[in-house]
């Protein structure tokens, strides 16, 4: 990391960060043409074609979306933590909405061309990561919303949740 930001890594976060949503912005863009017209006459046709969904949701949700979930903190370090926190929680509610519109979107696929479903380890591994995604989600709401929770027990479940992501 040094080689890339030299000793103080504070005064090219910027750069590195502007890079990284330019990679990610351009990453979703590529996608998306990459199902254009020219490559199928039903693409993006959720009744013939719903395949052409699940890369371009996947990239957009799983990638960008909860890549700047992440970054939100380091990146708004001084801005009211309220105001970073509900941010947090849009970035990652689009994520996960994006990523079951494409697990729905193969699994409608799979659907029309009669083919099984969880053959692969890809299939399991993205179940596995929405699942995961809603879970943790839903620790959080319930932490949030919840008033009767001791502190003790609390800050034990964001000292994990920080370790585990």
């Amino acid at each position: 990391m040094y080689a890339l930001v030299g000793r103080n890594p504070e005064t090219h976060y910027p750069k590195l960060l502007l890079f990284g949503e330019i990679f990610g912005l351009l990453s979703v863009i590529a996608v998306g043409f990459l199902f254009n017209e020219n490559v199928s006459a039903n693409t993006y046709n959720w009744q013939k074609n719903p395949f052409s969904y699940h890369p371009l949701m996947m990239t957009l949700g799983l990638m960008f979306c909860y890549g700047n979930a992440i970054l939100l903190y380091r990146t708004f370090r001084k801005s009211p933590k309220l105001i970073v926190k509900i941010c947090h929680a849009l970035f990652l509610l689009i994520s996960f909405a994006c990523g079951a519109v494409g697990f729905t979107a193969i699994f409608r696929s799979k659907q029309l061309g009669q083919r099984p479903h969880f053959m692969t380890f890809h299939s399991w591994l993205g179940l596995a990561t929405l699942v995961f995604i809603y879970l943790t989600m839903d620790l959080w709401f319930r932490l949030l919303l919840s008033s009767t929770i001791e502190f003790g027990y609390s800050s034990s479940i964001y000292a994990k949740s920080s370790t585990l992501g």
